[in-house]
């Protein structure tokens, strides 16, 4: 048998392909200044619009979306190519943690037949991951080049930029396809659904059909669907084992079977970021949360994700050899169910992360005081002092001769209270330092069966859209929850993807229930809910609206721009085919799509950025949304697909920053664009080493003069709680209140700490009086120091956001 290298020839396309039997486009015009990419950036959210393009060009996709594919076979198997290439090169350039730290990799190293450390570099999580991609290679009859590194999830911004050079030929080594590094390892949770949704696409369209036992039409596109579908469940379980808080903890959803939010809710975290061992490029060893709220949008995007990989593996799936591979092999079959019974505390899950909490700011990554937590042997070591004393950190079975106990309860003479900054460890807390010690103080959890693919976390997830994020009376759907209550405020954008993914998720469960209350219940009224309050009598988007007895909160009138417009009608539409009996969301979806397609300039074949406007700036999440919107509504006026096909021809150029060889183009012959086509070769795409073929974050139509104005909305969750976050959340967030003071949410921002006396914090709509603001801008307030203690002040720019937030309200969104 000839087997065939994983590599970046244009071998994939005829196997993904139908149309017109074309596989090599034809030749187009370069696009003018009028399209252009904003920079050489490349996003989390590119999974998104990689996804949209899928579902835009031919072929028969086992998908639960919607396909409808463009009219002309040749711009069809340029659309599939460009997001294959997205898509394949993200299995080389490093821009997210690797598979081997995942939940799932790491479970089945535990196990007593996994390989051991063969390479002796303390873990056997290499080994494990090698035997996988040895069963993938086995599997789709491919040799899987020893440089791909499939991440688990996206970090939030990225470079197309190659780091070093890419190297001459059809099919450089897939090592050399590394690109630059910001060095930010935050991940969005909204980013990690939209990619596990492009990969479910992707290995639906590559697996659908298959050369007897072997995966794939060919070795190439099998062993892509699997590595694709290798990412999309290492992602689920590590979600479900080890992402989820409380606001505080972040640990995994025990039993998420039967887990129920009026119990005690515990949701995954708008943002986190990836800790990575210094020793293993790229490994994970931890996570470390950046905003702990629920954040609708991420929500509906693992919804999404979720709900299509329960979807693979039904009976109802049309593609036996699909249904195999997310039944199985070559992976362990998923349906082994979930353990009962409480399982005893570990490091990993439960110590590490209360530790890393209460106590990171000082040891996590810094020897404050001798100690350092990063590890568990850490832990273990203690400190110069303890180890002098001779006293130690843990006494496996006996909490009360264990120093880590000791010091956050009563310490021995010598040792201080910690944590030091902050106010004592509460009962609770203490109590499960003294249980996991009692039980043994285990590093890692027994092995236990997995999850259910893609059902434990769509249901999960629709439990919480209903406990934290619906407003039962209204319908009204909250655009934020953060521990304390939820934001008040819908918003276009996030009501549109939550209704699409609740739409997805009624096919696969439609029995789904939350208080009571069904898909349906939830899906009809926030689509209502979004008629009568988030559209214009025009049917142009509003921003946001204010949802139920939110106080204070006045009515929004002014109309949004193209991202909430084509997120709403996205919605809306998908809401509408769900419910075709419900008249007021028809009418609706309708007049968003009118408005919507108004705003279509035929001149330049591209949509503005609002009424009046030739120009708009388009990021991949909202171009996405734009072409998912002419999708659905291709359904009920006939204009939408006309409109998407000269758009799609008109952006195509574009969208992504270089190409490989699958249209033509022959690297290393120092050619930008062999073929013609307007899109350059990786090695010649701009800067020092190359672009590698990613989709643009951005896309920029028309001058600055030719869009419409940027929204002077100030918000907490994008504007004001990053910036007080990164200059005094050292001291006030993520465990730490010194001064009785914390930053973490808009109540404790608003709770007066020990310096502020009778004073309040926040006055929504006067600054001069909130004594936050006074604080940060008063050389010597009227109680206390000028804030941050430490470090510089906040410059002029940053003092203006505080400000106009509170003069705007104070607004919780």
């Amino acid at each position: 048998m000839m087997v065939r290298r994983f590599g970046i020839g244009g071998l994939l396309i005829a196997a993904a392909c139908s149309g017109d039997g074309s596989t090599t486009p034809a030749a187009a015009a370069p696009a003018s200044s009028f399209v252009s990419k904003e920079s050489s950036a490349t996003a989390g959210d590119s999974g998104q619009l990689a996804s949209e393009l899928l579902l835009a060009s031919g072929g028969q996709p086992t998908s639960l979306q919607t396909a409808v594919p463009v009219s002309g076979g040749a711009l069809s198997a340029q659309l599939v190519q460009v997001a294959l290439d997205h898509v394949r090169s993200e299995m080389g350039n490093g821009a997210g943690p690797t598979l081997e730290g995942s939940d799932r990799i790491r479970r089945l190293a535990s196990d007593p037949t996994a390989p051991p450390d063969a390479n002796a570099n303390q873990s056997n999580w290499d080994e494990t991951l090698a035997a996988e991609y040895a069963r993938i290679a086995s599997y789709s009859a491919a040799t899987l080049d020893p440089g791909i590194v499939p991440s688990l999830f996206p970090f939030k911004l990225g470079s197309a930029e190659l780091a070093g050079p890419l190297g001459g030929g059809q099919t450089p080594p897939v090592a050399s396809w590394r690109t630059r590094s910001s060095g930010d390892t935050t991940v969005r949770l909204a980013d990690i659904g939209a990619a596990m949704r492009a990969r479910a696409l992707v290995a639906s369209r590559l697996l659908q059909t298959g050369r007897g036992a072997l995966a794939g039409p060919t070795p190439e596109a099998g062993s892509m669907g699997l590595l694709c579908t290798e990412q999309l469940i290492d992602a689920d379980e590590t979600l479900i084992g080890s992402l989820f808080t409380d606001g505080r903890l972040l640990n995994g959803l025990p039993s998420p079977g039967s887990y129920d939010p009026q119990k005690g809710a515990r949701w995954l975290p708008a943002e986190f970021a990836a800790v990575l061992d210094p020793n293993r490029p790229g490994v994970v060893t931890g996570y470390r949360m950046r905003d702990s709220a629920s954040d609708l949008e991420g929500l509906s995007a693992v919804l999404d994700a979720s709900a299509e990989l329960y979807w693979l593996a039904r009976d109802q799936q049309p593609s036996a050899p699909v249904r195999s591979v997310f039944r199985g092999a070559p992976f362990e079959p998923p349906d082994q169910g979930n353990p009962t019974g409480p399982t005893p505390l570990n490091y990993e899950d439960d110590i590490g992360p209360l530790l890393m909490f209460r106590c990171g700011g000082c040891h996590y990554g810094y020897p404050e005081g001798g100690w350092q937590m990063d590890t568990l042997q850490m832990v273990l070591a203690g400190s110069p002092h303890s180890q002098a004393a001779g006293i130690s950190m843990v006494v496996a079975g006996n909490h009360a001769q264990s120093l880590l106990w000791r010091i956050v309860t009563v310490p021995p003479p010598g040792f201080l209270r910690m944590p030091y900054f902050s106010p004592p460890m509460a009962a609770t807390e203490a109590q499960m330092i003294a249980d996991w010690i009692d039980q043994g103080a285990l590093e890692s959890a027994p092995s236990q069966a997995p999850p259910q693919r893609g059902s434990d976390l769509a249901l999960a997830q629709f439990r919480n859209m209903v406990a934290l994020h619906w407003d039962a009376a209204s319908g009204g759907l909250h655009h934020r929850h953060e521990s304390d209550r939820s934001s008040g405020i819908a918003t276009s954008m996030a009501t549109g993807r939550a209704l699409q993914a609740l739409a997805h998720l009624r096919v696969v469960m439609p029995g789904a229930v939350q208080q009571q209350h069904t898909v349906d219940d939830v899906l009809g009224g926030a689509a209502r809910f979004a008629a009568s309050h988030l559209l214009l009598p025009s049917g142009q988007a509003v921003d946001s609206a204010p949802i139920g007895g939110a106080a204070g909160l006045p009515p929004v009138a002014q109309g949004a721009g193209i991202d909430a417009q084509g997120a709403l009608t996205a919605g809306l539409l998908a809401a509408r085919a769900a419910l075709p009996q419900d008249t007021v969301i028809a009418a609706a979806a309708q007049s968003a799509l009118s408005q919507l397609l108004g705003w279509f300039d035929p001149a330049t074949g591209t949509f503005g950025g609002g009424p009046g406007f030739r120009g708009a700036r388009l990021s991949a999440s909202a171009l996405a949304d734009v072409l998912a919107a002419l999708r659905l509504g291709i359904a009920i006026d006939s204009r939408a697909q006309a409109i998407r096909d000269q758009f799609l021809a008109r952006i195509r150029t574009s969208l992504v920053q270089s190409e490989w060889a699958g249209n033509g183009e022959v690297l290393g012959d120092g050619i930008a664009d062999t073929d013609g086509n307007g899109i350059p070769e990786p090695m010649l795409a701009g800067s020092r080493s190359g672009r590698l073929p990613l989709l643009s974050a951005a896309l920029v139509v028309g001058s600055v003069a030719q869009q419409p104005p940027a929204s002077d909305e100030v918000t907490w969750t994008k504007h004001v709680r990053p910036l007080l976050i990164a200059k005094c959340g050292e001291c006030h967030a993520n465990g730490s209140q010194q001064g009785e003071y914390a930053l973490d949410t808009v109540t404790m921002a608003s709770t007066p700490g020990e310096s502020a006396g009778s004073q309040q914090m926040i006055v929504p709509g006067n600054p001069e009086s909130s004594f936050l603001y006074r604080k940060l801008v008063d050389r010597i307030p009227a109680r206390g120091q000028q804030m941050p203690l430490s470090g510089t002040l906040l410059d002029e720019r940053s003092l203006a956001t505080v400000r106009n937030w509170i003069l705007q309200g104070a607004s919780r969104r």
